[in-house]
């Protein structure tokens, strides 16, 4: 996974490519038999994803909460991530500095 940091000058993806947020639910229709239209449509997005129309970010949260699902789905989840490849939202908590 990537990491994407911004920095003053400006961030590191391209202006060019869509950037989108993929929260969990979204990784989990990927596996959702009982909602074939959700399943549908994430399947398409995700081929998109794969053709480079969208570069994908994640938050540490969302990496947390598939490291909490139960297995197989932690598995298949976890391989959807590595092929994805997302860059990875670094956040900072309350009342710490990055400098």
């Amino acid at each position: 996974m990537r990491k994407w940091v911004e920095r003053e000058e400006g961030c590191m993806a391209s202006a060019k490519i869509p950037r989108v947020y993929v929260e969990t639910t979204v990784w989990n229709f990927m596996f959702s038999d009982d909602a074939p239209e959700h399943e549908a449509a994430t399947r398409q997005f995700f081929a998109e994803v794969s053709r480079g129309a969208f570069d994908v970010y994640i938050g540490k949260l969302v990496l947390d909460e598939i490291q909490a699902a139960p297995e197989p789905r932690r598995s298949q989840l976890l391989k959807l991530v590595d092929e994805v490849s997302p860059a990875v939202l670094e956040c900072c908590s309350a009342g710490t500095s990055s400098t």
